[in-house]
């Protein structure tokens, strides 16, 4: 049922020049043209180290996030009891020191 888009003698003109275009211009400017390919390629490193920077930004944020949870947790676990509960109410109860 799938019915395949076919490409009108228009559109394939208007391909054909457009790239009848880009092919005049480089060869009117290649030196311009390697320099643009380093330039996309500079901007391209740039924009990974960018994109590595970011991620070890979050890395480094997720893990101290982390550490911040476990040591509330822990705090909240190991909390000392509060000082009414430390001694027995009953005198005749010792404690064992271990």
């Amino acid at each position: 049922m799938n019915k395949q888009h076919k490409s009108t003698p228009q559109i394939q003109s208007t391909f054909y020049h457009a790239n009848a275009i880009v092919e005049s211009q480089n060869q009117l400017m290649p030196q311009r043209l390697g320099t643009d390919r380093h330039k996309l390629q500079d901007n391209v490193s740039f924009r990974q180290n960018k994109a590595e920077q970011l991620h070890q930004k979050i890395f480094v944020s997720q893990q101290i996030n982390r550490r911040k949870m476990r040591t509330q947790q822990d705090n909240q676990i190991c909390k000392p009891a509060p000082p009414s509960y430390n001694l027995p109410s009953d005198p005749n109860i010792a404690f064992i020191d271990q």
